[in-house]
């Protein structure tokens, strides 16, 4: 009587020789000219290369460079071709998806500048592509928002208004004037007289020029508007020289 061993055997053998056979996928990829199969093996031994599409930011600014699609990370890149992590170039910096000269990483500078590529430079003045800088509010004087081309935060203009103003109507004068030194600081300033206009209370500025229709509050006193000229009289010889309800006594418009 067979064994159940043998018999098991038996049965294994019948089922072998009922499939059909297949050719070593080694051998075949080797006459076919494909991937031999067995350089699909990862050598542990060897650091694995990262998945280049997993190299981008999410979190990158609107304003920064896409990501460029690499197809050779197997080849140094030279300065100003594009990268997406410092071992991708030569100079092993990559700065704005550009290989650069240098890291590249301060306040208001850049890699990727046109006719630039390639040479951290400067960002010009007015300019933040990277987002360094946030604006501040006029008041403070402080940085509005972009670089000053010199690798800085832009401060706000000398001239500036970093305070509200004030109108003396009685002496025709601007008063508690401040203004930014471009420097960062709130500096202040002498009063200003209005001659020979008004200080509109609305906007705490000078009037500059005048008409019929307002000459009763951008004219001084009573003196009324030459229309044609836009400019407000400072002596009479008529009474037309003066608003309604005034009059040109001895060259000067007084209540009538």
């Amino acid at each position: 009587m067979a064994t159940v061993a043998a018999m098991v055997a038996a049965m294994v053998a019948a089922l072998l020789a009922g499939c059909p056979s297949f050719p070593d996928p080694v051998k075949a990829g080797a006459d076919s000219g494909k991937l031999d199969i067995r350089s699909l093996i990862i050598d542990s031994s060897q650091p694995a290369l990262p998945n280049p599409d997993m190299l981008v930011d999410p979190d990158a600014s609107p304003l920064q460079p896409d990501a460029p699609t690499l197809t050779d990370l197997t080849t140094l890149h030279e300065l100003g071709q594009a990268c997406k992590e410092d071992w991708h170039c030569k100079s092993n910096h990559c700065a704005d998806y550009t290989c650069c000269d240098s890291k590249c990483a301060g306040t208001c500078e850049a890699c990727n500048l046109p006719g630039k590529l390639g040479t951290c430079t400067k960002i010009p003045d007015g300019f933040d592509p990277r987002n360094d800088c946030t604006a501040s509010t006029k008041y403070s004087c402080g940085d509005d928002g972009q670089c000053d081309g010199s690798g800085a935060c832009r401060k706000w203009p000398n001239g500036t208004r970093c305070s509200q103003a004030s109108c003396d109507n009685k002496k025709y004068e601007l008063t508690n004037i401040k203004e930014c030194d471009g420097n960062g600081t709130c500096v202040s300033l002498s009063n200003i007289k209005c001659d020979p206009y008004s200080c509109s209370t609305l906007t705490k500025q000078c009037f500059t020029t005048c008409t019929d229709v307002d000459e009763g509050y951008t004219c001084q006193g009573w003196y009324g508007c030459d229309s044609k000229k836009g400019v407000c009289y400072t002596s009479c010889s008529k009474d037309h020289h003066c608003v309604n309800g005034g009059a040109c006594d001895k060259g000067k418009c007084v209540d009538d």
